[in-house]
């Protein structure tokens, strides 16, 4: 989050207040990751997942290949849901944080990536 204009009427007390805070800010991008769960077509086949996911260290670990030449790789986020995570958990991990920067006059955007159809908007929607 960016700061939004400051009011003429803010003191240079204010003023420096709002800048020790954004620059405590250890990162103005933050990244999370969540793993949908499997669909009705993936548990009838007995798909095994490719993707494990650990909320404890933020971590992602994509498996490819089986048996001996199996490969793992780990990739690190800022925070990782997996496919058991409500949608309230990740409200308030994600998007209140930013809700509440606005709210203190920071200028905040939220950006949701992913494949069509793998839940973006019933996320944002969902009540």
């Amino acid at each position: 989050p960016t700061p939004s204009s400051s009011s003429p009427s803010s003191s240079p007390k204010q003023q420096q207040q709002k800048k020790q805070q954004l620059m405590s800010y250890s990162s103005s991008v933050k990244v999370a990751v969540r793993l949908r769960p499997m669909n009705k077509t993936e548990e009838t086949q007995g798909t095994l997942p490719v993707v494990n996911a650990s909320s404890v260290d933020n971590t992602i670990t994509a498996i490819k290949g089986t048996g001996q030449g199996q490969q793992r790789s780990s990739f690190s986020f800022d925070n990782v849901f997996s496919s058991y995570t409500t949608q309230e958990q990740v409200f308030e991990a994600t998007l209140k944080p930013v809700i509440m920067d606005v709210l203190q006059g920071f200028v905040s955007t939220v950006f949701a990536y992913g494949q069509t159809g793998t839940g973006k908007t019933h996320t944002w929607r969902e009540t």
